[in-house]
């Protein structure tokens, strides 16, 4: 299903006068209850759920703060308008997946100890050679793990080397504190992975396309 295509056919029907408020309210309803009730927090859903959200809050507006919305909501997915969310959120236990599953442990010893076993070593490399079809938030938060991981160090048969592959005007201050910062940084990801942490999720609309990041609280 087409999420984005839906709901802007709708937003168009109101508009044209084919549906009223209450439909319009209705139908936010029935898809917000859909997206929760899934087997996983899709990437389509996040794209329009602040969207979504603010159209389940419609009763509560004046027609013409109603039309209001209506209106700028139909510009954005047209591309006409630019419009940005953001969301705080956590992964229920129940859509939390395990392809991750030990990466906090060895991440979380590596930090505190600066060394590392030659199984875990291995471990590592397995997850940096990961790729995922970002089609979930859990895919979004696995990549960007993997990423970190490839960026900030290389691997060899019996240990690990932090040797950051980009950056751009960083000074010779913040480089000594570095690997620590991206250590916790990778930990704290993995917590919101595993369910353990909640997180900012942002929603950026331009040329009617809702680009979605996701930030760590702390």
């Amino acid at each position: 299903m087409d999420v984005k295509k839906l709901i802007k056919e709708r937003l168009k029907q109101y508009k044209d006068g084919e549906i009223g408020r209450e439909k319009l309210y209705e139908f936010a309803i029935e898809m917000l209850h859909g997206m929760l009730k899934d087997t996983a927090m899709y990437v389509k859903y996040l794209e329009v759920w602040g969207i979504v959200t603010r159209l389940a809050e419609i009763k509560d507006l004046s027609i013409e703060q109603c039309d209001e919305q209506v209106h700028k909501f139909y510009r954005v997915l047209s591309g006409i308008e630019e419009e940005s969310f953001v969301y705080l959120m956590q992964i229920p236990k129940k859509l939390v997946e395990n392809r991750l599953l030990h990466t906090r442990e060895i991440l979380q010893k590596y930090l505190t100890k600066r060394q590392l076993t030659k199984d875990d070593i291995v471990e590592l490399e397995k997850i940096i050679k990961k790729r995922f079809a970002i089609n979930t938030l859990n895919d979004l938060l696995a990549m960007e793990i993997v990423d970190l991981l490839n960026c900030g160090y290389e691997f060899y048969e019996n240990e690990i080397a932090f040797n950051l592959k980009s950056s751009l005007f960083i000074n010779d201050d913040e480089s000594v504190s570095l690997e620590e910062k991206l250590l916790n940084k990778l930990i704290l990801l993995l917590q919101c992975y595993n369910g353990d942490e909640c997180f900012f999720v942002h929603v950026f609309f331009v040329n009617g396309i809702g680009h979605v990041s996701v930030h760590e609280l702390r």
